[in-house]
């Protein structure tokens, strides 16, 4: 038998009081925090207002809400201002009061509160100039940056935002929440740089990107050290460390005694759940400076958000029963859902969140932004077959490349195209038989291209992921059955154009997986502007075309094209190198040079072991003919002198280039090919005869 237990009338226990408000609430029909509506903005007090006496805002913590004291002639002012009248019992012992649950309310009336209440408060107050700066897409701010790169206005503006709070009282981290593809992993690196002393620094992040993290880190970090990967042991004398969330218990007692100065937290959103072991034990990692990353700041989800941001501002969003009434409980359909929503991104922006869309800096983006994305390749036996066949490979093609890049300083065209052809099917030969390794290799990385892509799709992107075998391309699809669409060569037409229809109408449909050879000429798919590729085609002319699905009339933002590949693997060789080459054709067809672009699109890309590319491996028989144009006597003279003076080490093509130049007469084609050569190994020569090759005439 239940039994119902029931107060004293008058009772002051916080149940009652709520219960007598929203007895109140319901016979005058008043809307407010516990309404469906977004609370009333008072109207303006006009400035001659006068009270009987002084209004008095008080904090009651153990009741949870806000008293505001006035004479009861006032009565007008509490009301117009959101509160409410509590009148108490009968007996007066709980005396009338006008309160509000809603700090809203409250942060109207601060000037009327007394100290402790306004400390309460403070935490509350929206700075908007904070909110005007995490929005920005310029600073005037110098970041130290490594010769050759350089930020955009817009990270510039994210940096600046991070040093600026960084200088605040209340600091407890910073919260990077751009699109993907806006460079937030560069925007953390650049707050080190700005930083005197970053070290020691942690580094967290999913166990596919540690390879990227220490690339990203190696290039643009302008303090000098070498970035680690903790694995089985923990180094812990380096100067930066990088971890997976994996493996932070294991190491939680090396992480412990060392007082990191920079701690940065990847993909933040796999700490959304306070209970879990892998956000406590990221939470407890003390940093003086904290930078978390991701692309989804507020999830669907809202209560996702709260645990991250509780740790950065505990005063606003600490309580998580506060947050869930407030911000997670309410429908984003509604007015007051959609004015909740609002005011939680504004309260973050205030304190530590700085995020950009696409479409906000979309004029400061190139058309297309290319990444290689590289992923651990621990415990992968099949690189080691494809490393034995590529180095055999490469002995074979390797003059045939050498011809190739005589021939560009030829006159006879047609010698060139032959040289070029003979080239293609020698890699042709190559790769046919390196196919069933590179099969082997694209099946290993499906679980970490999978991982990858569910994280992209988490951040409401739709996606199109290229690759050439078959059951590679359906692992991926049966991954994500639901929400994705497959095209292959095998396919019907009518069942093509099915899928390329469901993916441009159905906004639920957000994956599209196709074959580069099927799917990648003659589609439109500019519902996406995010592609994939989890393997590559050798051909630059078919990776172009391929990522000019997305690229295409219709398309109003900046194509994101990600290269996932292997740490060490031929996939991540053929990537580096199509990108830089990618980059030259762009410039070609920017400055309307239609035959130097045709030309490097049918240049095949040649596997190599080698790390670093040949000096002429991106230049053009084009631009050889361009440059020889410009070639003087005195030019031709200290070319020769140049290659002359090369040590043997440079990288093996350019060498034996060189060498065959030298054996024949410098005319002014082999001088432009040969200078190139030169100026790429520039610490070599004397002063004087970098002064002579870099003295080079208008073009005629």
């Amino acid at each position: 038998m239940s039994t119902t237990t029931r107060h004293a009338p008058g009772c002051a226990c916080f149940g009652c009081i709520s219960a007598r408000a929203r007895s109140i609430q319901r016979s005058r029909r008043v809307q407010g925090f516990r309404g469906t509506a977004a609370p009333p903005r008072p109207s303006r007090e006009p400035a001659s207002l006068r009270f009987t006496w002084r209004p008095r805002l008080k904090w009651r913590e153990t009741e949870g809400r806000y008293v505001l004291t006035v004479a009861y002639d006032d009565r007008e002012f509490a009301k117009r201002n959101g509160f409410r009248w509590d009148p108490g019992n009968k007996d007066k012992a709980i005396k009338g009061c006008w309160y509000t649950f809603d700090e809203r309310y409250a942060l109207r009336l601060i000037e009327y509160a007394d100290e402790d209440t306004r400390r309460h408060l403070r935490p509350l107050v929206v700075d908007e100039d904070a909110v005007q700066a995490s929005r920005a897409t310029d600073a005037e701010i110098e970041v130290p940056c490594p010769t050759g790169l350089a930020y955009m206005p817009f990270q510039r503006a994210g940096i600046a935002y991070a040093i600026l709070k960084a200088a605040g009282k209340d600091y407890r981290g910073i919260l990077f929440g751009d699109d993907m593809g806006l460079g937030k992993t560069i925007q953390a690196i650049g707050a080190m740089n700005l930083d005197g002393a970053p070290f020691p620094a942690l580094v967290i992040c999913p166990a596919s990107l540690k390879i990227n993290w220490r690339r990203e880190l190696e290039r643009w970090l302008t303090h000098s050290t070498l970035p680690m990967i903790a694995g089985d042991w923990f180094p812990i004398t380096a100067d930066v460390v990088i971890i997976n969330y994996e493996r932070l218990q294991k190491h939680a007692k090396a992480i412990a005694s060392k007082q990191w100065r920079t701690l940065i937290i990847d993909e933040a959103h796999y700490v959304k759940s306070p209970e879990a072991h892998r956000s406590q034990a990221v939470f407890a990692i003390e940093a003086e400076r904290r930078y978390f990353l991701t692309g989804t700041p507020i999830p669907n989800r809202v209560m996702e958000a709260q645990a991250v941001f509780g740790l950065l501002a505990p005063a606003v969003f600490g309580d998580r029963r506060k947050f869930k009434a407030r911000y997670a409980d309410a429908q984003p359909h509604t007015p007051r859902g959609r004015a909740m929503l609002a005011e939680l991104q504004e309260r973050a922006r205030s304190v530590f969140l700085v995020r950009r869309r696409k479409s906000e800096v979309l004029t400061e983006l190139p058309p297309k932004v290319r990444q290689v994305i590289e992923f651990s390749s621990h415990g992968i036996d099949a690189l080691r077959q494809e490393y034995a066949m590529l180095a055999a490979q490469e002995e074979r093609s390797f003059a045939l490349r050498v011809a190739v890049e005589l021939a560009k300083a030829g006159e006879d065209g047609d010698a060139y195209k032959a040289t070029v052809a003979k080239l293609q099917d020698a890699v042709r030969v190559g790769l046919s038989e390196m196919s069933r390794v590179r099969h082997m290799t694209a099946l290993a990385k499906v679980p970490m291209v999978r991982e990858h892509v569910k994280a992209a799709l988490d951040q409401g992107d739709k996606i199109i992921l290229f690759g050439h075998h078959h059951d590679v391309l359906q692992a991926y699809q049966d991954a994500f059955p639901r929400v994705s669409v497959k095209l292959t060569g095998e396919m019907e037409m009518r069942d093509r154009q099915a899928s390329v229809d469901r993916f441009m109408k159905d906004a639920g449909c957000l994956l599209f997986v196709g074959s580069i050879q099927a799917a990648g000429v003659g589609l439109t798919l500019t519902s996406s502007s995010h592609v994939c590729f989890a393997e590559l085609d050798w051909v630059p002319g078919n990776m172009t075309q391929a990522e000019d699905r997305a690229h295409r009339i219709g398309q109003r933002e900046s194509v994101l094209v990600q290269h996932l590949v292997l740490e060490g693997s031929l996939d991540a060789r053929m990537a580096r190198a199509l990108v830089a080459k990618q980059e030259v054709i762009d410039r070609a067809l920017d400055a309307k040079d239609e035959a130097e672009a045709a030309e490097l699109k049918a240049a095949p890309i040649v596997p190599s072991l080698s790390e670093q590319e040949h000096a002429t491996s991106h230049v053009s028989r084009t631009q050889i003919a361009k440059d020889a144009a410009r070639v003087t006597p005195g030019m031709q003279a200290a070319v020769k002198q140049a290659l002359d003076m090369l040590p043997a080490s440079i990288h093996r093509i350019d060498r034996a280039v060189a060498d065959e130049l030298l054996r024949g007469p410098m005319l002014a084609r082999r001088a432009a090919l040969g200078r190139r050569i030169a100026l790429r190994y520039r610490d070599e020569l004397t002063e004087e005869l970098k002064k002579e090759l870099a003295r080079w005439p208008r073009e005629p």
